[in-house]
């Protein structure tokens, strides 16, 4: 027998209300709002098999987590609506506490992974650098809280600024500057970063080494920076050879460089340690007679003699260089010797003046 439908009662109609109201949410992964002990983790967790969705624009692939690492992370008993029931109580405020000291902790231990050498005296930040990772070495980086960080070496007593240089990274010489680490910082060899660059004829790591740091680049760090200014670098600091980084840039025939160098206010009669020669000995003896002329418009000194009376003229006569002779001798240099073979005996070279052998 048809029976009429009986209206709705008020608990069902509130009930309805409720149920339109809750639509736009997912009642899978809610409950009543109370505590309600163990839940099925496997309907609110993500699966380890997917990608967690995006939080900050950013995609997270937690498929590589352990679930021993994903089980601290989480507290199976207590997931519960999100409601925080006994506000009053004081659990809100120890949860920050103790979410603010794992943080230190991490950062801590961050930190010392970071820095800590491993067997052979590399450095995470080494390491980067070998590898060219762009972004792990701006985050390393400035995560050092000073620039002596910054200059460790390893066993082969490379900081990570010679690594950048003989790796042709300019990229990560300039963040490195930017960031503090010593420009004096010498190798085995005693060499400085400046030196690598010059041997190597890399001009923008030179350039990325004695380039002022602006304002720009120096509010990408919160701790402050120091000014670096051609000026202040030490240019007339010599290697274990007694080489400046100009004689090794002259040396190896890199005019750009040179002239970079120059601007900066390197000294261009600068000697060396062992002969006390000047780049322009250099350049006479490598046989470069632009790299000569540029010199002397510089302000080289043609008749500056070294340790054993020899000019740069005298110095071009010895190694058979008779046209450059009659250039230097026009541009304001003298040879003091007639002929290497009548005068080989009363000159001795300039090693063994510097060693102590007369």
């Amino acid at each position: 027998m048809y029976q009429t439908p009986s209206a709705p009662s008020a608990r069902g109609s509130a009930r309805d209300n409720r149920k339109d109201e809750g639509s736009k949410f997912n009642s899978e992964c809610l409950d009543s709002g109370f505590l309600s002990g163990n839940l099925d983790s496997a309907s609110c967790i993500i699966d380890s098999d997917e990608e967690s969705p995006p939080v900050g624009g950013t995609r997270v692939n937690i498929s590589g987590v352990s679930e021993q690492s994903f089980d601290k992370c989480v507290d199976y008993e207590c997931l519960d609506s999100g409601l925080i029931l006994d506000s009053e109580s004081g659990i809100l405020d120890e949860t920050l506490t103790e979410e603010s000291e794992l943080k230190e902790e991490d950062a801590f231990a961050l930190f010392q992974e970071a820095f800590s050498p491993d067997e052979d005296g590399d450095t995470v930040l080494h390491s980067a650098i070998s590898e060219g990772f762009i972004a792990a070495v701006f985050s390393l980086v400035r995560l050092a809280p000073s620039g002596k960080y910054l200059d460790l070496k390893n066993n082969l007593s490379l900081s990570p600024v010679h690594l950048a240089v003989l790796r042709s990274l300019p990229w990560a010489v300039r963040r490195l500057v930017i960031g503090g680490c010593s420009l004096t910082t010498r190798d085995r060899n005693g060499n400085t970063p400046l030196h690598l660059a010059c041997n190597l004829g890399d001009l923008e790591s030179v350039q990325s080494l004695l380039m002022p740091i602006s304002f720009q680049e120096a509010s990408l760090f919160p701790k402050p920076c120091p000014p670096v200014h051609g000026s202040s670098v030490d240019f007339e600091l010599i290697n274990t050879d007694g080489l400046t980084s100009l004689h090794l840039a002259v040396a190896g025939g890199h005019f750009d460089i040179v002239e970079c160098l120059l601007m900066y206010g390197a000294d261009v009669n600068v000697t060396d340690g062992l002969s006390g020669k000047s780049a322009l000995h250099v350049a006479a003896e490598k046989n470069f007679p632009q790299m000569c002329k540029y010199l002397i418009h510089c302000g080289a000194d043609p008749e500056l003699e070294s340790w054993s009376g020899l000019t740069a003229a005298d110095v071009a006569l010895q190694a058979g260089y008779s046209d450059i002779v009659d250039k230097l001798c026009c541009l304001g240099s003298y040879t003091t010797i007639d002929s290497v073979d009548s005068d080989e005996e009363d000159y001795s070279s300039d090693e063994e003046l510097a060693n102590g052998k007369l």
